[in-house]
């Protein structure tokens, strides 16, 4: 349609479409001393450590659930570090240059099986599955995944926004 994000206005709404604003980016070095308590001797963290650094600044930084977004991101995150598919763990030098901008040290290939697996590791978690509002729904059925959407989206009017492109921008 001959638009894009408008970089400048990350809170704003364009052509219907919210843009994705960084709710991360200035509260990383809180994320970063949460995951240096975390890492092992060996230099490495979890995807669970992960998923625990994405879910305290939601939490704690916005009073906010974890997003669907953002959750999707941790096995993206795990797998672009290079992981090691045999212990479940990653090196935090690279997540934390990851997280700052920087190309890891250590990369990773992202697949399906990857994403898949990481995704197992995540939902066999309870402590997980119980903090990620979305994930809960997801973890039923698909019917309802797409009822839990439909109800998002009805109970905070963002239809006209979301898919119309109407109201206040």
């Amino acid at each position: 349609m001959g638009a894009g994000l408008d970089t400048n206005d990350l809170k704003g709404l364009i052509d219907g479409f919210l843009s994705h604003q960084d709710l991360y980016w200035p509260h990383k070095e809180d994320m970063f001393e949460l995951l240096k308590k975390r890492e092992a001797a060996d230099g490495t963290i979890t995807v669970l450590d992960i998923h625990d650094g994405k879910n305290f600044v939601a939490t704690d930084k916005h009073d906010m659930d974890l997003t669907t977004g953002s959750f999707l991101e941790i096995p993206l995150v795990f797998l672009k570090c290079g992981r090691d598919p045999d212990t479940g763990k990653v090196l935090l030098k690279s997540v934390l240059e990851f997280y700052n901008g920087d190309p890891p040290s250590s990369s990773g290939r992202i697949d399906k099986a990857g994403v898949d697996k990481v995704m197992e590791m995540l939902t066999e978690n309870e402590k997980v599955v119980s903090k990620t509002r979305t994930l809960k729904a997801m973890a039923k059925s698909p019917v309802q995944t797409l009822r839990f959407f439909k109800g998002v989206l009805f109970t905070k009017n963002l239809i006209p926004k979301f898919v119309l492109g109407k109201g206040e921008k």
